[in-house]
């Protein structure tokens, strides 16, 4: 990450964005916009998207779902 993120939290939803600063093995640096989204679905579970922008245009989206084991 590059610079600084914003943040903000309203019930079960947090939103932040920043700038990542990716290198390619060639050494090649791309600076990416994200748009980090999670919400709380549960107790045991979070749903995180993340959208990608450079240069204003979509780049892609990742989506992950994080559950806690059960005991």
């Amino acid at each position: 990450m590059i610079g600084k993120a914003e943040g903000r939290q309203s019930g079960n939803a947090a939103h932040m964005t920043y700038t990542l600063r990716i290198q390619t093995k060639s050494g090649k640096t791309y600076d990416i916009a994200m748009s980090d989204w999670m919400f709380k679905v549960d107790e045991e579970t979070v749903i995180n998207r993340i959208g990608m922008t450079k240069f204003g245009f979509y780049a892609g989206e990742l989506i992950v779902v994080f559950r806690k084991p059960k005991a």
